[in-house]
């Protein structure tokens, strides 16, 4: 009969969890590595204590991962110089003419190639996501004007629970306010 894998929490392990959820520090547990550790505690170990990585990663999940990193940048490229302003649904409609620019862009920094030198389902992905772009765009121009306040940050909040505190760290695509509401 099988027994469950456990780990024994050595010093040096303590030691690592501690780094990994110390409420003073910069980094903290992301929502990634506390879904890894619910679905199951041993896979946690040894993506984010041990640090081994899989070596048979399924390719839609890198293909997924490729797909978000193109579109924050494409996004964050439109967006980054509206910061601070209040984006009017005019002013959108006017990023439309250079959304597909701004994923040829996105595409030139992560495959470090010229969109004419992709192939197969790599052109595919790139049609997808200046479609998606350009979705994006229309439903943020059908809504009301709203202020940009940032996009992509990071930030870091201390969890209390009764095991101890904890940093948790997420990233915001974009925060906005519209009237009086973040």
């Amino acid at each position: 009969q099988l027994q469950p894998a456990t780990i024994q929490k050595t010093p040096d392990i303590l030691k690592i969890l501690e780094g990994i959820s110390n409420p003073s520090g910069e980094k903290g547990l992301s929502s990634t590595s506390l879904s890894v550790y619910i679905s199951c505690s041993l896979r946690f170990y040894y993506s984010y204590v041990a640090k081994i990585k899989e070596l048979d990663e399924d390719a839609d999940s890198i293909e997924a991962n490729v797909f978000g990193n193109i579109l924050h940048t494409a996004m964050e490229k439109l967006y980054l110089p509206l910061t601070g302003t209040k984006v009017e649904p005019q002013t959108i409609q006017m990023l439309m003419a250079s959304s597909d620019e701004a994923v040829d862009e996105a595409i030139r920094k992560e495959f470090k190639t010229n969109l004419q030198h992709l192939e197969g389902n790599d052109r595919i992905l790139a049609g997808a996501l200046k479609e998606l772009v350009r979705r994006i765009l229309q439903s943020d121009s059908a809504g009301p004007a709203f202020e940009l306040i940032s996009l992509e940050n990071k930030h870091l909040i201390n969890l209390e629970t009764s095991a101890g505190t904890f940093n948790l760290e997420g990233r915001f695509d974009r925060v906005d306010r519209i009237g009086d509401v973040v």
